[in-house]
């Protein structure tokens, strides 16, 4: 892999950073998907359904939508959490796309 192809690697990574960095802990992974399964829902609605705490709950939904893997609507007096995973998938979408890049470049050169 040339230099130009490892620095784009490296900056698709690094775009996707935080992303990474907030699915890592297990209860922003258990509150994004009890968002995809069952959609938009209240901080109330979340805590009913993961059994954690209000306060834990509003923290780890900041943390989701600074990644921008949650969106927040408010409707009324509440405020309702959804999934938006469409930018990160693009983001993996983009590094799969390059690695498959790399994979055929190779082949083409072993096959030579």
């Amino acid at each position: 892999m040339g230099s130009d192809r490892f620095n784009l690697m490296l900056e698709l990574f690094r775009a996707c950073h935080w992303e990474f960095k907030c699915l890592s802990e297990n209860t922003r992974r258990q509150i994004l998907i009890t968002l995809l399964e069952e959609g938009p829902l209240n901080v109330s609605q979340i805590t009913q359904r993961t059994y954690l705490s209000q306060p834990a709950i509003s923290h780890h939904l900041k943390e989701l939508r600074l990644a921008s893997l949650v969106h927040m609507r408010p409707v009324g007096s509440e405020n309702y959490y959804e999934a938006t995973l469409d930018p990160f998938l693009e983001k993996l979408s983009s590094i799969v796309q390059q690695f498959r890049e790399d994979e055929e470049s190779v082949s083409a050169l072993e096959n030579q």
